[in-house]
């Protein structure tokens, strides 16, 4: 199945990729605007994509999908996962990640992570470096992301990184094996609203509607995505009352 799912990813049928399974063990698959994520990833105009809205948004197991299925369908490439610290990011989205490897029934035999170097490496050679974010006053430049040599890069919760540092990773993107395979560089950023880098750059385009292809914003809700957990949360936090 695996296989056959790497080969629609190749293809652009991503609506055909199931990406977990309910509780009575069907299968459910990417919703509207996480396919919408997934052809603005593999396109060969946007360079910058964000996605989010809220919690229970989908957010992460797109992001997760995306690196999976790049990793897999292109040897010898190279993503970043990246988060402002990275304690918060093996907490968070490497658990999906783990999880997405299991469903798709990838085993411990078919990469390897090494914990030290905060790095996956895939029998193709593809790699996942797990990037912190953080600000650094002893490198105000942000020399630190000099060394990586990405294909891609994905910014976790992209409110709580300086955006500085989220041009830097992307002037780091563009440099793995994107001739070989035509793959046009990204920086992927997921995140919550927040008033700051990612709502001037993001969601005012988006509001007044003039995007551009270069940097597009995709308004992902709970109310998007499928999962019966999902809609019993949506309640609860109603009945909270909380504005």
């Amino acid at each position: 199945e695996l296989d056959i799912y790497i080969e629609l990813y190749k293809r652009g049928e991503y609506e055909s990729i199931p990406l977990g399974q309910f509780h009575d063990g069907t299968y459910f698959y990417p919703t509207k605007k996480q396919v919408e994520a997934l052809k603005l990833l593999n396109n060969k105009e946007t360079s910058f994509v964000g996605y989010g809205g809220s919690a229970r948004s989908g957010k992460t197991i797109i992001e997760c999908t995306a690196i999976i299925f790049d990793c897999l369908a292109y040897d010898g490439i190279a993503w970043g996962l990246a988060r402002k610290e990275l304690t918060t990011l093996k907490r968070t989205v490497l658990i999906t990640l783990f999880n997405q490897f299991e469903f798709y029934g990838i085993t411990s035999n078919d990469y390897n992570y090494n914990q030290q170097l905060n790095r996956i490496d895939f029998k193709n050679l593809s790699t996942v470096f797990l990037i912190d974010t953080a600000y650094k006053p002893s490198d105000p430049l942000n020399t630190r992301f000099g060394g990586f040599e990405l294909t891609k890069c994905a910014i976790d919760e992209s409110n709580e990184t300086n955006e500085d540092i989220v041009i830097k990773l992307y002037e780091r993107t563009g440099w793995r094996k994107n001739d070989t395979y035509g793959i046009k560089r990204k920086v992927f950023e997921c995140f919550n609203p927040a008033k700051n880098h990612v709502y001037r750059r993001y969601y005012i385009p988006y509001k007044e509607k003039k995007q551009t292809l270069y940097k597009m914003f995709i308004a992902a809700l709970p109310s998007d995505n499928p999962h019966p957990s999902v809609k019993e949360w949506i309640s609860d936090i109603i009945k909270t009352g909380n504005k």
